[in-house]
């Protein structure tokens, strides 16, 4: 597995791979391919003009104990992966300077804005866990484009009510 631990990561600029963080397969995640193992543990990534995190590709991995603030777009964009653990993340201010009106401490899924042609990126093998993690001050704290549901239970989600417009599917 790779581990990406304890560092700062700031004021990466929009290119092509222009996350503060990027883990990147040439391939859809599934059973046989795909970067497993991954562990982004520890790190502060603020202030991205992109996302502050990019994983495409990606299994059986772990997002722990981070802070992710300020980003342009997304604190963290998930596609083409699955098996995916975060938790114990601080989320604040991410997505705040764009107009796109899905961008999200979270995105699962979604379009990724530098390659917009290669459309949705669902998530093949689903089994994402958000737990555990503190949203505040995000455009969205969760956008799943995923049609399987994702565990994400025991977050701060900056209020006291709750997620807005939570369902149980």
């Amino acid at each position: 597995g790779v581990q990406i631990l304890n560092n700062q990561v700031s004021d990466s600029a929009v290119g092509l791979t222009s996350a503060g963080i990027t883990a990147d397969s040439d391939y859809v995640a599934s059973s046989t391919a795909g970067i497993s193992g991954i562990t982004i543990s520890g790190n502060t990534v603020q202030n991205n003009l992109s996302d502050g995190i990019f994983l495409w590709g990606v299994k059986n991995s772990i997002v722990n104990n981070n802070t992710i603030e300020g980003n342009g777009y997304d604190g963290i964009v998930v596609g083409a992966s699955g098996s995916t653990t975060i938790a114990n993340n601080q989320f604040s201010g991410n997505g705040l300077s764009v107009s796109d009106a899905n961008a999200a401490a979270i995105d699962l899924g979604g379009v990724y804005h530098t390659f917009p042609y290669f459309g949705l990126q669902p998530n093949p093998l689903g089994g994402f866990s958000v737990h555990d993690n503190s949203f505040s001050g995000n455009r969205n704290a969760v956008w799943n484009y995923d049609s399987a549901s994702i565990d994400a239970i025991n977050s701060w989600w900056g209020n006291l009510s709750g997620p807005t417009n939570a369902t149980s599917s």
